[in-house]
């Protein structure tokens, strides 16, 4: 192949542009990339040229990226017919022409076309790239681009985001776990929890039995407000607080006052306090020092109302 010399895409004309993609056409059918059979016409090429390639005006450059395409074309072809006869069959998809099962070489190749059909689109910016800067885009770099991507898709493969349905049905499945989960933490408290001193072996049998992962378990009773535990060399002893277990548990309610929790009436209750004993100690300070002026009728009626609060705590 002879290199033409440069020209100017400015200056670029239709009939330029005719001329340069059929003696790029003649070009390849010589070189046998192209068979008699190829229906594709040099107006078909023009559309491809102007829309990947435009600003190429050098022959060599052009043939080859063309060449590359047809290449993705045939691996395309390739991968649906394997489609059209049952799968992605390697002993299918090579069975395109009786010819090419004949020759262990073609049969590389159209592996090698198969790998640049699926990463098509990788592929074709790359040629694009290429061309336009004036480099010949080689079937190896092609391939090449092709084996990346093909690694990238494999190793981070896009998981199809799940149906409304799908969700609903693997949330019902981790309540179900998760509540089969608890049941089992349950059934096996009330196996060890009766203040009983156990030892390790002793232990993980009853793990076992309620299937419950021992280690992990030890590790998350001081979350358990209920469960008290205690180990030493000896063994392990669990004792449970039934009263805070059934209120935890939802069985049974908070321990209320005048309908306020215990712990609102303890913070009113210090709150108030030290309001009084501040007002005490102001009174106090404003007399003069004398022991007989000591307000020891308030502090009696101070005390006097902290032990009615108290009394009032169930």
């Amino acid at each position: 192949m002879t290199d033409r010399p440069h020209l100017d895409p400015t200056a670029f004309t239709a009939a330029d542009k005719a001329r340069l993609i059929e003696e790029a056409l003649d070009t390849l059918r010589g070189a046998n990339a192209i068979d008699e059979r190829d229906t594709l016409t040099a107006e078909t090429w023009v559309a491809w040229y102007d829309a990947t390639i435009p600003t190429v005006t050098e022959l060599k450059v052009l043939v080859a990226a063309m060449e590359r395409e047809l290449e993705v074309r045939r691996g395309q072809a390739v991968l649906q017919e394997g489609e059209r006869r049952g799968g992605d069959q390697k002993s299918e998809e090579i069975k395109v022409s009786q010819r090419e099962t004949l020759i262990h070489a073609e049969r590389v190749t159209r592996s090698q076309d198969r790998q640049l059909g699926r990463a098509a689109p990788q592929v074709r910016a790359w040629i694009a790239r290429e061309a336009t800067a004036g480099r010949v885009p080689t079937r190896r770099g092609a391939l090449t681009v092709a084996g990346i991507a093909l690694k990238s898709m494999q190793k981070s493969p896009r998981r199809p985001m799940p149906t409304e349905s799908a969700a609903n049905r693997g949330f019902q499945m981790a309540a179900v776990k998760r509540i089969d989960r608890v049941q089992r933490l349950r059934e096996f408290f009330d196996r060890v929890g009766d203040g009983t001193q156990r030892s390790e072996g002793e232990l993980r049998r009853a793990a076992h039995q309620f299937d419950v992962d021992l280690t992990k378990l030890l590790w998350s009773v001081p979350f358990i407000p209920w469960v008290m535990m205690e180990r030493d060399e000896a063994g392990t002893t669990f004792t449970i607080d039934e009263e805070l277990r059934a209120i935890c548990e939802g069985r049974a309610p908070r321990p209320e006052l005048e309908g306020r929790s215990i712990r609102d009436f303890v913070r009113t209750f210090r709150a108030e306090l030290t309001r009084r004993r501040e007002e005490n100690h102001d009174a106090f300070h404003k007399r003069k020092w004398n022991s007989e002026l000591i307000l020891k009728r308030e502090q009696s009626r101070l005390l006097d109302w902290i032990e009615e609060q108290l009394n009032r705590l169930p």
